[in-house]
Protein backbone atom coordinates (compact mmCIF):
# COMPACT_ATOMS: atom_id res chain seq x y z
CA UNK A 1 0.00 0.00 0.00
CA UNK A 2 1.32 3.63 -1.27
CA UNK A 3 1.47 6.72 1.29
CA UNK A 4 -0.51 9.40 0.67
CA UNK A 5 0.29 12.85 1.09
CA UNK A 6 -2.72 15.35 1.99
CA UNK A 7 -2.80 18.93 0.41
CA UNK A 8 -5.20 21.54 0.24
CA UNK A 9 -6.24 22.81 -3.29
CA UNK A 10 -5.78 26.71 -3.97
CA UNK A 11 -8.89 27.11 -5.92
CA UNK A 12 -11.70 25.23 -3.97
CA UNK A 13 -9.74 24.88 -0.52
CA UNK A 14 -10.92 21.40 -0.61
CA UNK A 15 -8.46 18.89 1.14
CA UNK A 16 -7.64 15.39 -0.90
CA UNK A 17 -4.85 12.62 -0.34
CA UNK A 18 -2.91 11.70 -3.34
CA UNK A 19 0.06 9.63 -3.91
CA UNK A 20 3.71 11.86 -3.32
CA UNK A 21 4.91 11.86 -6.83
CA UNK A 22 1.54 13.62 -7.94
CA UNK A 23 1.76 15.76 -4.76
CA UNK A 24 4.67 17.06 -6.13
CA UNK A 25 3.63 17.92 -9.42
CA UNK A 26 0.59 19.64 -8.13
CA UNK A 27 2.36 21.89 -5.94
CA UNK A 28 5.17 22.53 -8.12
CA UNK A 29 2.20 24.06 -10.75
CA UNK A 30 0.80 25.49 -7.90
CA UNK A 31 -2.57 24.20 -7.58
CA UNK A 32 -2.30 22.64 -4.29
CA UNK A 33 -0.32 23.34 -1.01
CA UNK A 34 0.83 21.55 1.97
CA UNK A 35 -1.63 21.35 4.69
CA UNK A 36 1.05 23.03 6.86
CA UNK A 37 1.68 25.46 4.43
CA UNK A 38 -2.26 26.50 4.15
CA UNK A 39 -2.72 29.77 6.67
CA UNK A 40 -6.38 29.78 6.65
CA UNK A 41 -6.62 33.31 8.69
CA UNK A 42 -3.92 35.12 6.78
CA UNK A 43 -3.75 33.84 3.23
CA UNK A 44 -7.02 31.44 2.83
CA UNK A 45 -6.91 29.76 -0.54
CA UNK A 46 -9.94 31.17 -1.93
CA UNK A 47 -8.36 34.40 -2.07
CA UNK A 48 -5.31 33.19 -4.10
CA UNK A 49 -5.43 34.60 -7.18
CA UNK A 50 -2.80 33.44 -8.92
CA UNK A 51 0.61 31.37 -6.88
CA UNK A 52 1.79 33.71 -4.18
CA UNK A 53 -0.60 36.64 -5.33
CA UNK A 54 -3.47 37.58 -2.92
CA UNK A 55 -6.44 39.90 -3.62
CA UNK A 56 -5.92 42.03 -0.41
CA UNK A 57 -2.42 43.12 -2.14
CA UNK A 58 -4.77 44.25 -4.98
CA UNK A 59 -7.96 45.47 -2.99
CA UNK A 60 -6.12 47.56 -0.61
CA UNK A 61 -5.64 50.09 -2.61
CA UNK A 62 -8.90 50.98 -3.69
CA UNK A 63 -12.08 52.25 -1.87
CA UNK A 64 -14.53 49.53 -0.16
CA UNK A 65 -17.10 49.10 -3.01
CA UNK A 66 -14.82 48.87 -5.21
CA UNK A 67 -12.30 46.71 -3.43
CA UNK A 68 -15.31 44.07 -2.52
CA UNK A 69 -16.64 44.16 -6.60
CA UNK A 70 -12.85 42.81 -7.28
CA UNK A 71 -12.87 40.64 -3.82
CA UNK A 72 -16.12 38.83 -4.68
CA UNK A 73 -15.34 38.39 -8.82
CA UNK A 74 -11.99 36.68 -7.56
CA UNK A 75 -13.03 34.81 -5.28
CA UNK A 76 -16.20 33.68 -7.07
CA UNK A 77 -16.14 29.92 -6.87
CA UNK A 78 -13.02 29.41 -4.97
CA UNK A 79 -14.68 29.46 -1.20
CA UNK A 80 -16.26 26.53 0.47
CA UNK A 81 -19.49 26.49 1.07
CA UNK A 82 -20.27 29.70 -1.56
CA UNK A 83 -21.23 28.36 -4.98
CA UNK A 84 -19.89 31.15 -7.84
CA UNK A 85 -23.60 32.53 -9.02
CA UNK A 86 -23.47 33.90 -4.84
CA UNK A 87 -19.93 34.88 -5.17
CA UNK A 88 -20.96 37.13 -8.77
CA UNK A 89 -24.29 38.19 -6.91
CA UNK A 90 -22.15 39.82 -4.31
CA UNK A 91 -19.77 41.33 -6.75
CA UNK A 92 -22.92 42.90 -7.98
CA UNK A 93 -24.13 44.35 -5.13
CA UNK A 94 -21.57 46.76 -4.82
CA UNK A 95 -21.50 47.29 -8.17
CA UNK A 96 -24.58 48.52 -8.33
CA UNK A 97 -23.55 50.47 -5.33
CA UNK A 98 -20.93 52.15 -7.35
CA UNK A 99 -22.48 52.79 -10.44
CA UNK A 100 -25.62 54.68 -7.83
CA UNK A 101 -22.82 56.66 -6.95
CA UNK A 102 -21.33 57.46 -10.02
CA UNK A 103 -24.94 58.64 -11.38
CA UNK A 104 -25.29 60.49 -8.37
CA UNK A 105 -21.89 62.79 -8.85
CA UNK A 106 -22.66 62.91 -12.70
CA UNK A 107 -26.15 64.68 -11.71
CA UNK A 108 -24.42 66.83 -9.05
CA UNK A 109 -21.74 68.19 -11.62
CA UNK A 110 -23.88 68.70 -14.87
CA UNK A 111 -24.86 72.66 -15.45
CA UNK A 112 -27.13 73.76 -18.48
CA UNK A 113 -23.76 75.35 -19.58
CA UNK A 114 -21.88 71.57 -19.79
CA UNK A 115 -24.62 69.86 -21.52
CA UNK A 116 -23.64 68.33 -24.91
CA UNK A 117 -25.78 69.22 -27.72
Amino acid sequence: MTNKVGLIHVRTGEYTEVDPDVARAWVLRGACVYPEAADVVDRPAHYQVAPGVEVIQLTRHMDFLTGNVIKYVARAGKKPGNSKLQDLKKAQVYLRMLIEDAASEDAAQWTPDNEEN
